[in-house]
């Protein structure tokens, strides 16, 4: 039975932790269905005052963002006792799980590519502004493989802000991974935007090596290493992006960059002159292709599970999220959100479905047996069908007319029946109903014992089948169908909306396919009572990604 939480309905649980657990979700509206991760507090400490306000702090940051290199968090609320927040369902992997599973290094121009949208993420957080127009950044302090998620489409997604900070908190508490910790983090100590950077240089450190900088689960081994912020020599690599690397993972803050947009455009000079050299497609298609080369086969497979009596279909995407909530060990909450000491690139093993009933193992060995003989009773069904031998209902009326009134009788007055027509055809070559061949139907059938109907003219045989008419003329040329463009629509917080004049109910974020030209969005969110009307323009050369802030004005 699927359990429900408000208006969402809980599918299937992707991670448990100390903390909160991880569900694969969806919502119903007016029929159409959206996937999307709802992140769920434990029952158990829903009631502990510091985790409930971590909690809603990690919703109102995720929510204040709107970004496409960073995983929307569109939904937040309590339903009696449970806290919960709902994100957007990528259709991917993540990059810890993804450089595990190649137990390779990563090609540099896509591993340059990752890093790149990642600072673009970074730079949109770092530079959040408050309502009030004030500077407002926020510190994710915890970039990491595992939450750095890609999508089958080549997309790069940098998502759990769960430890994140303001940076005019001025929070001192240690909080993220050992492993990707900048120094001066891992000793408590201020912090500012560059410990995302340092870390982001060991993320682009593991992509060029295929392993962590900094190997091991002994947490407290990893911590001195962190506080030390000792490193091993520098993985092999195009040399301008080993400089990245080394520039990035400088021990003291003021060497390293001055932001994440200046650390871009040092990824983006290298892309350049790679792209250059390696004349090919973008780099979000051989990411793409890289990425279907490393999971082959699991790449797109689709696990049927029954659910509430229905097929489902999970990949299990979300792992970076699951992960993050199914480490430590389920006591201490600061582990738990941390994740200290955990191995990004191995990740955590995912809770496995339940084993199913003896009930419905039973119906699971029934089931292709039944399929098997309902398929069998279909085609003998139509085969009976079309070798029934077609027959004129009028012929027949008056064939039982002349039996009824005996041999000496006259026939009824009636008018001469018009020839028999031939079986309409299907224009395709298939048999029609009622039919033994594409073009010749079957004489009537006539009983043996009845005598001929004087008054009745013979059926001429019929004729071949005329060829379905023209409709075209084929000396034009075709329409050619326009082009659709892919329109990303977002909000922040989340919104339904229609478009156009299309009553079809969506909800952001959602991708649409839309002509080029001006179109009118009309976004609605009944829990903040904010409803807009935007046009939005779509260029014929490219697609769109709109992020709408429905913050109330």
């Amino acid at each position: 039975m699927i359990e429900v939480l408000g208006r969402y309905e809980l599918l299937r649980i992707l991670g448990r932790g100390g903390m909160a657990e991880v569900y694969l979700a969806r919502r119903r509206v007016a029929g159409l269905e959206k996937r999307l991760v709802v992140k769920r507090l434990r029952r158990e400490r829903a009631g502990d005052p510091a985790l409930l306000d971590l909690f809603m702090r990690e919703a109102k940051l995720s929510m204040s963002l709107g970004h496409q290199n960073v995983v929307p968090v569109f939904d937040f609320g309590r339903v009696g006792d449970d806290a919960f927040l709902a994100m957007e369902y990528v259709d991917g992997r993540d990059l810890g799980s993804t450089l595990g599973r190649a137990g390779r290094p990563m090609p540099p121009l896509l591993a340059a590519y990752v890093a790149s949208e990642c600072c673009r993420a970074l730079d949109h957080a770092h530079h959040r502004r408050a309502p009030d127009g004030g500077a407002a950044g926020v510190i994710h302090r915890d970039v990491t493989p595992r939450n750095v998620l890609l999508s089958w489409a080549g997309e790069v997604k940098l998502t759990d802000f769960g430890v994140a900070t303001l940076a005019s908190d001025g929070d001192d508490q240690i909080r993220g991974t050992w492993a990707y910790m900048a120094p001066e983090q891992a000793r408590g100590e201020v912090i500012d935007d560059r410990v995302d950077l340092y870390a982001l240089g060991l993320v682009l450190w593991s992509m060029l090596a295929g392993a962590r900088p900094r190997p091991g689960d002994d947490p407290a081994a990893l911590r001195a290493q962190a506080c030390s912020g000792a490193l091993p020599a520098l993985p092999d690599g195009p040399p301008a992006l080993i400089d990245v690397v080394r520039r990035a993972t400088e021990a003291a803050p003021e060497r390293r960059f001055a932001d994440a947009h200046t650390m871009q455009e040092a990824l983006d000079a290298y892309l350049i002159a790679a792209r250059t050299e390696e004349v090919g497609p973008a780099p979000e298609r051989r990411l793409a292709a890289w990425l279907a080369e490393v999971w082959g086969d699991d790449a797109r497979r689709a696990e049927l599970d029954e659910v509430g009596g229905e097929p489902m279909t999970a990949d299990r995407t979300q792992r970076s999220i699951a992960v993050t909530v199914a480490d430590g060990d389920g006591d201490d909450p600061a582990a738990d959100q941390g994740a200290l000491g955990s191995d990004p690139l191995r990740g955590a093993e995912l809770v496995p479905p339940p084993p199913p009933s003896t009930a419905d193992a039973a119906r699971r060995r029934w089931r292709p047996i039944a399929l098997v003989v309902g398929g069998a009773t279909v085609v003998v069904g139509l085969a009976l069908a079309m070798t029934r031998p077609w027959t004129d209902p009028a012929a027949d009326a008056r064939a039982r007319g002349a039996r009824a009134a005996g041999p000496g009788a006259a026939p009824p007055a009636t008018a001469a029946a018009p020839p028999a027509l031939a079986a309409p055809p299907t224009g395709d070559g298939v048999t029609a109903p009622g039919s033994t061949s594409p073009t010749t139907p079957s004489a009537p059938a006539r009983d043996p014992a009845a005598p001929p109907a004087t008054g009745a003219r013979p059926r001429p045989p019929a004729g071949p089948a005329r060829p379905p008419v023209a409709t075209t003329d084929p000396t034009r040329a075709p329409t050619p169908p326009p082009v659709l463009r892919r329109v990303t629509i977002g909000a922040t917080p989340w919104a339904d909306f229609t478009v156009d004049d299309d009553p079809t109910p969506h909800q952001t974020p959602e991708t649409l396919s839309l002509p080029p030209g001006p179109h009118r969005i009309h976004l609605r969110n009944p829990t903040i009572a904010v409803e807009r009307t935007i046009t939005l323009d779509v260029p014929a050369d490219r697609d769109v990604r709109h992020v709408e802030r429905l913050e109330p004005r």
